[in-house]
């Protein structure tokens, strides 16, 4: 039986390299949706913030006090 080293061989090194194509595109990925979402929840809280603070000023407004 030949005992010789698996890590030398041509299919080792197929999968090695395909490994790091997979993590270097899941990585991509996962960086791309992140971005994504954070923006979008960023955008949201910044309506929601400036909806309650219309609503707020012109609560204040009725009652005659300014904000």
């Amino acid at each position: 039986m030949d005992c010789g080293n698996i890590l030398s061989g041509a299919a080792f090194t197929a999968v090695l390299q395909s490994a790091v194509v997979f993590f270097v595109m899941l990585s991509t990925v996962g960086f791309l949706i992140n971005s994504y979402v954070e923006r979008t929840i960023t955008g949201a809280w910044r309506e929601d913030i400036l909806a309650r603070w219309s609503h707020f000023a012109a609560n204040y407004r009725e009652v005659g006090v300014a904000p």
